[in-house]
This record gives structure tokens, sequence and C-alpha cells, in this order.
């Protein structure tokens, strides 16, 4: 293993902000350093994992790692505890990040928006002539930005360079995603046969997003029951991929923007779980 120099956290963080500024995010969101050690400070951080969830056995296998500080992209710290036990797997991940000297930072929804995040990416699946945010970010007042707001906000909104089917958005999807599955949901008289010219996309949960977006077919993770019938009832169909399945490809992605655009290799090390997946698989 190469021998890095590190860099203090505050360090890393910083560089981190500048990369996806913290206002991007949803104002429901949290973000940014969740968890800083007692003894950080002191400690510089020499390799860096990247996960999509930051469950238990991701927690285990930063310890197997020596990691310093865990990139978690769903924020592992969103509603408030009252206590922190071991009777609890969250505040279990937390007292385990804690005693290893283990930090935590989540970008969230700051990825969702910027112009080279988790939409874009999601995106990518497609060939398209024109693409632009659903709902596009705005810079807080009094703030200067070099960012092209144009560029970034919540969900993807793509005009086709061609017409595809269904059938042939299902395996573009399937193929960049690397699943076996989707779940798709036709347009009322719609067939797999059928095309489509524009796409709305979401990663995650996207039915407040995409609600009343003007496209034929809708990407996301996740929809309620009730969304999706108004969806197909209001002429567009439906691919869903459970929630993380849409995000969690992404952190490759991320891992070579922070290597080319953040960190030296020689500062830090950088890598993806290979233990983070979606609790939910088809059989």
């Amino acid at each position: 293993m190469m021998a890095r120099s590190g860099l203090p956290l505050r360090e890393v963080v910083q560089r981190l902000n500048n990369l996806a500024p913290l206002w991007l995010a949803e104002s429901w969101d949290n973000v940014g350093l969740l968890l800083e050690t007692y003894q950080s400070s002191s400690t510089p951080v020499k390799e860096l994992l990247l996960t999509n969830d930051l469950t238990e056995d991701v927690a285990q296998e930063a310890i197997s790692k020596n990691i310093q500080l865990i990139i978690s992209y769903h924020p592992p710290l969103f509603r408030p505890f009252k206590t922190i036990t071991n009777d609890q797997w969250k505040s279990r991940i937390i007292s385990t990040c804690m005693a290893h000297n283990m930090s935590v930072y989540s970008p969230h929804t700051c990825y969702d928006s910027i112009y080279f995040g988790v939409n874009d990416w999601l995106a990518s699946v497609f060939d398209f002539e024109t693409k632009k945010p659903v709902l596009p970010a705005k810079c807080p007042a009094g703030v200067e930005t070099s960012l092209d707001l144009a560029s970034c906000g919540a969900g993807r909104l793509m005009e086709l360079k061609s017409p595809i089917t269904i059938s042939t958005a299902v395996e573009k999807i399937k193929s960049k995603l690397k699943l076996d599955h989707v779940h798709l949901a036709l347009a009322k008289g719609a067939s797999k046969d059928s095309t489509i010219s524009s796409v709305a996309v979401c990663a995650g949960s996207g039915s407040s997003v995409l609600a009343g977006v003007n496209a034929e077919l809708l990407l996301t993770g996740e929809m309620s029951h009730h969304e999706v019938l108004d969806a197909v009832h209001n002429g567009k169909s439906v691919i869903l991929t459970w929630h993380s399945n849409s995000e969690r490809g992404f952190l490759v992605n991320l891992a070579d923007i922070l290597t080319s655009k953040t960190f030296k290799n020689e500062e830090v090390g950088i890598s993806v779980s290979s233990v983070d997946r979606d609790p939910l698989f088809t059989l």
C-alpha cells in the first residue's frame, strides 16, 4: 500500500465543500461533516471510504481498511438521537466510528444537484439532445458562485436525439445500473414497443421532483403505488430500480472525480465500499 501523507480533516472537508457547496442541498437535508471524532484533529486523513449507506457491515469494512473518513451519500445522522446505546443499530454505528477514530461526511442532495453528480450519472443512460434540471438550483442571496446554475438542481429532464422503445430504455437502464430486473409501469395505452422521446430522471425517491414534469418516461428509485397510478393515467410510463440502485453506481464516478479534482493520490487514498448494497432484491 502506498505511504500517503494525509491531510487534516478540516482541509479535506473544505475541499469537499468547495467541490459541491452545501447550499445546494435541499432545506430538509442534513449534509456536510456529521461526525468529527475527538482524535481527528491530531490524525490526518489518509484513507477515505465511499458508500451509499453507512451500515454496520460498511463500518466494519472501514475498520479493516484503516479508514479515517467515511463519505456516506445518505446521511446516517438525520433524525435526532435521544440516546447512543448498543440496542439501536444506528447508534451502534456512531459508537463504532467514534471508537475507531472514523469521521463521517454526507453530501446527499448536494450531489443530486451538482452538474457532475448522481442525476447526471443516471441521465447518462440515455443519448440525449438536451438536458436540464427539473427544478433548477438557486444560489442563496449574498453568496458568490462560479457554478453554472442552469446545469444544477433536482432531477434531470431530457429530450432524446431519436426516439427509442420503452423496451430499449429498460435494457439500457439494466445495463448501466448492472441490474437483472427493474419495475415497469406502462402509461395507459402504451406497450413495451411504444416509443418515447423525452425522459425525466431523479435518483432515489423522485416522486415529489417528478410530479407534473412533462416527460413520456419517468426513471427513479421508488414511488408509492398511488404515485405510479397517477403517472400512468397521465400518460407517463415509469421505471423503478429500488431506491439506492439508482444512486450507488455513481460512487465509482465519484472516486474518479475526487482523485482528479480534489485530492492527489499521494495525499489521500479513495476506495468504494464492496459490501454496500440495496437491502431489497428480486427473486
